[in-house]
């Protein structure tokens, strides 16, 4: 038996809830001995799920995984206690029924999820929220549209790194807002045995923020612009595979947002006595408006040396970021680098990854991105290299020791310009 959280990430959780499974009372997701699905989606959860209650038509199953880890890094910016990691648990609904003589069905989801004190935003540490609920419709022949808080297709089609705590940072640096989860999306999908393709189209949506200077730990990228709340006024997306029987992959992603960046604000205290302050805002920027471009294409294969699994993985991206006003986006110095003129920002990622199995339990992984920025970002350069181990403890627990190496360089900011050694235990329990 093949145990590897890798195999989760081949099926969007909306084409796992709707292949069958639940329907005929058996685990909502196939296990680990199942081979990789045509659909090469990376699920909220990567896990195999449960069916708690079915009769002939309707099933229920839940699906969740507990994530902790602990983690230091050599420059002392991480919090180094032991922590959540994103932990989450979701219930999904499937009924069946018959339209015009076709296998035709209605689904839903709803997951809940714990931040991580270290992906949190706003002092939310350990809250409680809602990571996904959607809802749709499908058919087995002609495909399946689903409305609601969900993962893009974008998401799903570009990524290939394999790490749990340090890797992935080349997808989220360069995919736009179109990665990871969406507030207020309708995706319509459609998948066979090789072939799967997802098209969104976003609404409005508030979002923390449009670039990629916060994302994830250590070094980081900055953006060339005032970047902080803005609407998204609308977008879109396309994400498709292609898998062919020998194990060879190929998939690729586009997207296009518009958006507003709200005016800007920096919030301090002046001390006045006794270690009390006085806590003020100050206006940093006006608002502006701009467009996101983004295209990305991965492949990946999987082949046996011996007994043993060997995957293999590769990136490249390109994200745009043009702004209306250069003026407004870059009045303010609190977030970004030295004022410009070029009202363009531009970021090419390229990524590599590679996962071996030395016992059907026990792997080794590794990661490398290297990232540059063009026009308002000229110069600026980011590259992290990760290595792993894990161990199956079982079909539904996994420990994992990773090692992270990351720096930037280039930023105006010499502040910014650090390299940092990183490292992480973990534990990941799933549903």
């Amino acid at each position: 038996m093949v145990h590897s959280k890798y195999m989760k990430r081949y099926a969007p959780l909306v084409l796992v809830i709707t292949t069958g499974v639940l329907a005929d009372g058996a685990s909502m997701a196939a296990d680990n001995e199942t081979p990789l699905q045509a659909a090469p989606a990376y699920t909220a959860t990567q896990t195999k799920g449960e069916t708690v209650w079915s009769d002939a038509d309707t099933s229920v199953g839940v699906l969740g995984s507990v994530r902790m880890f602990g983690k230091t890094d050599s420059k002392r910016s991480q919090k180094h206690d032991i922590q959540n990691n994103d932990s989450r648990l979701g219930i999904a609904v499937r009924h069946n029924f018959d339209f015009n003589g076709g296998d035709s069905f209605s689904l839903g989801y709803y997951e809940t999820g714990i931040h991580g004190l270290d992906s949190a935003t706003d002092d939310q540490g350990n809250d409680v929220y809602t990571r996904q609920a959607y809802a749709g419709l499908g058919s087995d022949e002609y495909g399946i549209v689903t409305f609601g808080k969900q993962y893009a297709p974008t998401d799903w089609a570009l990524g290939v790194d394999t790490t749990y705590a340090w890797g992935g940072k080349g997808k989220h640096n360069t995919a736009g807002m179109s990665t990871d989860i969406i507030n207020s999306a309708a995706i319509y999908y459609y998948s066979d045995d090789h072939l799967t393709l997802g098209l969104m189209g976003q609404g409005n949506d508030t979002v923390d923020s449009i670039g990629f200077a916060d994302y994830g730990d250590g070094p980081k990228l900055h953006d060339a612009y005032r970047d902080g709340s803005a609407n998204v006024h609308g977008g879109a997306a396309l994400g498709g595979q292609y898998l062919w029987d020998n194990g060879i992959s190929v998939s690729g992603a586009v997207a296009y947002n518009n958006y507003t960046v709200n005016s800007g604000t920096v919030t301090d205290c002046t001390l006045v006595s006794s270690g009390h302050c006085y806590v003020y805002t100050d206006h940093d920027g006006a608002s502006y408006d701009g467009n996101t471009y983004s295209v990305g294409a991965t492949t990946k294969y999987t082949a046996n040396v011996g007994d043993h699994a060997w995957s293999n993985g590769a990136q490249v991206t390109w994200y745009v970021n043009k702004v209306n006003d250069v003026k407004a986006a870059t009045l303010g110095s609190y977030r970004h680098n030295q004022t410009t003129s070029n009202a363009q920002e531009t970021l090419l990622g390229l990524e590599y990854n590679s996962q071996f199995k030395i016992t059907p339990e026990w792997g080794v992984y590794a990661d490398y991105s290297w990232l540059k920025g063009g026009d308002a970002m000229e110069g600026q350069h980011f590259e992290s290299a990760v290595f792993g181990t894990d161990y199956w403890l079982g079909k539904n627990a996994v420990t994992y020791v990773e090692y992270g190496y990351e720096k930037a360089w280039g930023n105006d900011n010499k502040d910014w310009n650090t390299d940092d050694h990183l490292t992480a235990v973990g534990l990941r329990i799933f549903i």
